[in-house]
């Protein structure tokens, strides 16, 4: 029979073992944050391995702008959709959390840590001095510029907005509209090969 000083060593041991894979469980929690200026209903993020959103964390609450919500998933890869009192939603796909502490939905947003981009996704920089209004970003195989992806929202000079895109394909048309009349257009924008684009 085992000694008690023998158990105890190979506890110790056991315990010693263990502890890099301790060490190693990566922190995947994060603040969505609410800078857009407008009040979000819905919160839900899910596994990007998931087909579903699954439950609206936010319940019967809501979050006003300026208002953060601690989310705790279990896995590091995550999508993120947030649906607005006038009922448009917005998404973040396949964002590494466990490499930032905060996911920010508002004009000129930023993450605290690395945002991840994937596919054709980039960032819009206004660097032209002006306001812009309006921003169009569609495929170049499409004769439509589709919706604004602004919403009512603007962006102000010296700020960027995420383009997050669900068409295939790397090659996309920009359209521009800047407050009191000016437009911007660019064709052709392999999207897949840059990570920004500015608007001088």
């Amino acid at each position: 029979m085992p000694s008690r000083r023998g158990l105890l060593a190979s506890l110790v041991l056991l315990l010693a073992a263990a502890l890099p894979g301790l060490a190693a469980a990566q922190d995947a929690s994060f603040y969505v944050t609410n800078r857009s200026g407008m009040t979000m209903n819905e919160v839900y993020v899910s596994s990007s391995a998931n087909n579903s959103w699954g439950q609206d964390l936010l319940g019967s609450n809501v979050m006003n702008s300026g208002q953060r919500l601690a989310v705790r998933p279990f896995q590091c890869v995550n999508d993120i959709r947030v649906v607005y009192a006038n009922g448009r939603a917005e998404e973040r796909r396949r964002v590494n959390t466990c490499n930032l502490n905060e996911v920010v939905f508002g004009s000129g947003g930023t993450s605290s840590g690395r945002e991840q981009m994937t596919g054709a996704d980039f960032r819009i920089w206004n660097r032209s001095g002006r306001t812009i209004e309006q921003i169009f970003v569609s495929s170049s195989a499409n004769n439509s510029w589709g919706n604004d992806r602004l919403g009512q929202q603007v962006l102000p000079p010296g700020r960027y907005w995420t383009i997050r895109q669900s068409e295939t394909g790397c090659s996309f048309d920009l359209r521009v509209v800047f407050t009191g009349g000016g437009v911007f257009e660019r064709r052709n924008i392999n999207a897949c090969q840059i990570s920004e684009f500015s608007i001088q």
